[in-house]
């Protein structure tokens, strides 16, 4: 911080040329300049009001320069995965090869208590936005069929700043890379070449580079609906790899700026696709991880817990949480080797993302803008139990808009159509393979939680978030932080980051005193997605799926979700209900049974 410096100069009233003219020259003999006389001459001149005022110039530049440098806004960069799971990383448990976010963990802070959506356009909506995802027209996915519905119209609402366009006002240059799914589209209606005619794309909404997809998943070797800003991309490079060329985007904008723009800071939003599915990775990598994964899902989550508890990720006598039903014992599971390929696949997207995080930390290094950058990391969701070929009917998806142009009807330029079909003969990975991780291992990679993306019980919304800033957050460095945490808290801090004051409507709250070890104010946090509906009141969670009754956790010393108490405690159901209500009537939350029979 800069310390205030005050000068105290004493004035003496002299004549200038009388004492230039009675001053020895500078190249007298080291004698006369030692001299008592000589010295005392020297001392009047410089204290003379002719030399403060030739002096004092110079004095408030060296000032300035000194506070500008001293309280230069921060680099900021936000990496968002995409249903990579609680435990996936190595420093929340995981054994998948991430070294570079595991370091920023290690130097950084760790939430342990971290919420996101449970779903990818939700979550985005509120790390964009500091709201609640209603409250911005995001109550469910981008191009949502709902679009005549308050709350849910599928794009973000255009009379609420976000984030990019804050920060623009604050002297920023943005930078968004990777998957948006904020922007009203479908699949039928995207032009064949320039996107520019569309509404809220990143360049329409505050960033000043955008490379990356707009929808919500791709072909990882060959994506449909590429862009760089508004225009397609049409040739990609030899072994091409969408993580990869992700953050080869990112290092090439992190030198640009630094060539173009080095006064002023930057925000880079890394928003990684992986590893959402279609399961797709280069084989060797896929090749490091299918012995990892012999063991099966039921061990795997015995180790991740252990490895959590070491790390203080979750308290020692913590349970896992029951398997859904119909998920069998691993020894009981036939075609381990298609299972084994799925998950070995899943891990193979999450390390080619934490390269890409290594290679983003050199560049900073490189530009020696590592220590002057905050950097966060978390994820959109809990990994995801979807998988479409697992359903009885899934040839009804055949025909809509979205299904066929990226999975039914989509041939990559490179390859072969997609081979469709719940076929366990497809082994996830190839270009022209298209797989799901499914539930069985959902389950293992938000180990120790329950459920998974689209729910709200803690599978579905626990996430990391590990806030790396050498600069600010020297003293806490390793610290981990258990308050609770809310994706929609991150615009907030960024906020005070930046200037100090938050300025916008928000629902949010500013987490740098959490990070700097002090409590937060007392609130509720709340939950809304496709009828799947929260409370976390202090130690406290009340939660529902769909049509379902409330189930009660004390979620301190169950955050498994093992142990429903809600018949203990009616009183205490019956206020966090009527608070859930309260939310759900002042943020645009409808009745889901209501909304999906729309007209």
């Amino acid at each position: 911080m800069l310390q205030a410096i005050q000068l105290k100069i004493h004035v003496r009233r002299l004549n200038w040329p009388d004492q230039f003219t009675k001053l020895a020259p500078l190249n007298s003999s080291p004698q006369a300049l030692r001299s008592p006389n000589i010295a005392r001459q020297w001392q009047t001149i410089i204290s003379s009001p002719a030399m403060l005022l030739l002096a004092m110039p110079l004095l408030a530049m060296l000032l300035l320069t000194s506070q500008c440098l001293a309280e230069k806004p921060p680099n900021i960069i936000v990496i968002l995965a995409d249903d990579m799971g609680f435990s996936d990383l190595g420093s929340y448990g995981g054994e998948i090869h991430t070294p570079n976010i595991d370091q920023l963990a290690a130097q950084g802070v760790r939430f342990t208590a971290f919420y996101n959506t449970a779903r990818c356009s939700t979550t985005r909506a509120s790390l964009l936005t500091g709201r609640y995802p209603h409250n911005v027209q995001m109550g469910h996915l981008a191009g949502s069929k709902f679009k005549d519905i308050d709350g849910y119209r599928g794009q973000l609402d255009e009379s609420i700043s976000i984030l990019p366009e804050w920060l623009k006002d604050h002297h920023y240059k943005s930078y968004m890379l990777g998957k948006w799914h904020l922007a009203d589209w479908s699949p039928d209606k995207i032009p064949a070449g320039n996107i520019e005619q569309l509404d809220n794309t990143p360049l329409k909404r505050g960033f000043d580079h955008f490379y990356g997809t707009l929808f919500g998943g791709n072909n990882y070797f060959d994506p449909k609906f590429l862009y760089q800003n508004h225009e397609p991309i049409k040739k990609l490079e030899p072994n091409f790899y969408y993580t990869d060329a992700i953050s080869h985007e990112a290092v090439r904008n992190i030198s640009a700026h630094r060539a173009n723009h080095s006064n002023r800071p930057f925000f880079l939003y890394l928003a990684y696709t992986a590893p959402h599915w279609p399961l797709q990775a280069p084989a060797e990598t896929i090749d490091k991880y299918r012995e990892v994964y012999s063991i099966g899902w039921d061990e795997l989550r015995q180790k991740r817990l252990s490895r959590a508890k070491e790390q203080a990720i979750v308290p020692l006598d913590l349970a896992l949480a029951s398997l859904d039903e119909g998920t069998p014992p691993w020894t009981k599971v036939e075609n381990k080797a298609w299972f084994i390929e799925k998950m070995a696949v899943h891990a193979a997207m999450v390390e080619h993302l934490d390269r890409g995080v290594g290679q983003v930390l050199d560049a900073l290094r490189a530009q020696g803008e590592l220590d002057n950058t905050v950097i966060m990391v978390m994820s959109d969701n809990g990994a995801s139990a979807e998988n479409f070929f697992e359903m009885p009917d899934w040839k009804r998806f055949l025909g809509s808009p979205f299904f066929d142009t990226f999975i039914g009807k989509y041939q990559p330029a490179s390859g072969e159509a997609y081979s469709l079909g719940s076929g366990k003969d497809l082994m996830p990975g190839p270009i022209n393979h298209f797989q799901m991780l499914g539930r069985e291992w959902a389950q293992a990679s938000n180990t120790p939680f329950k459920k998974y993306k689209t729910w709200v019980h803690e599978g579905g919304i626990a996430s990391p978030l590990i806030v790396h800033w050498p600069r600010g957050l020297k003293e806490r460095a390793g610290t981990m932080i258990s308050e609770p945490a809310h994706v929609i808290d991150i615009m907030p801090t960024i906020i005070s980051i930046v200037s100090g004051q938050p300025d916008l409507i928000q629902d949010g709250v500013n987490l740098l005193p959490a990070i700097n070890g002090q409590a937060l104010p007392a609130r509720l946090l709340f939950f809304e997605h496709e009828g799947y509906r929260a409370v976390r009141s202090a130690s406290w969670k009340l939660v529902a799926k769909q049509a379902g009754p409330w189930e009660l956790y004390n979620i301190q010393v169950d955050r498994s979700e093992r142990n429903n108490v809600a018949a203990h405690f009616p009183e205490r159901v019956l206020n966090m209900e009527t608070e859930y209500e309260r939310y759900a009537r002042d943020n645009k939350v409808k009745d889901w049974s209501k909304i999906t029979s729309w007209p």
